[in-house]
């Protein structure tokens, strides 16, 4: 065989060969665009909903511990060291009498907008008081009968007591213990 019929050969062989690989790319992919099965026909025609998700169910956080106050522990500051201790027994209502309200000492005044509220002392028994909205209150914050008073502007207040009326003035540090 001379050269030239190998050549026509080899040509015929690679054009068969690529006809041949082409026959068969075409079969394949024309063969799974045949017509759909029942199931997938009528897949088509409806469209499926989506599971809806699952939604965890609430559950509340637990509430806040409870704060309780332990301040009746500790001694009343306005006491002074060593004077009588409040014993807290004593439930009947407490009476001012003009006596007593003679001895009162006045150690502070806070001002709101709208009230002034006071704190008064009884330095012999070590009882405080607290001054507002013309009432006297003690420390278990009862109202204290036969007394009552105003909060002044010039760091003063006055208390009333039937026929008696005292003013009691706030004192400087340093003037406490004088009299």
């Amino acid at each position: 065989m001379n050269k030239k019929n190998t050549m026509i050969i080899k040509k015929f062989l690679l054009w068969g060969f690529s006809l041949l690989t082409i026959h068969c790319l075409l079969l394949t992919a024309f063969t799974g665009c045949g017509e759909k099965t029942s199931t997938q026909a009528k897949q088509a025609g409806k469209v499926m909903p989506r599971p809806k998700p699952k939604i965890p169910e609430y559950v509340p956080p637990p509430p806040p511990k409870k704060y309780t106050y332990k301040g009746n522990l500790y001694r009343d500051p306005l006491i002074p060291a060593g004077a009588a201790v409040y014993s807290g027994i004593d439930t009947a209502a407490e009476v001012m009498t003009s006596e007593k309200l003679a001895t009162l000492q006045l150690k502070g005044i806070f001002r709101d907008k709208d009230i002034g509220i006071a704190i008064i002392t009884d330095p012999n028994s070590g009882s405080s008081y607290i001054l507002k909205k013309g009432k006297v209150y003690n420390r278990k914050h009862q109202v204290v009968k036969g007394v009552a008073g105003v909060v002044r502007k010039n760091n003063m207040i006055t208390l009333f007591s039937d026929n008696i009326k005292i003013d009691l003035k706030l004192k400087k540090p340093g003037e406490e213990n004088k009299k």
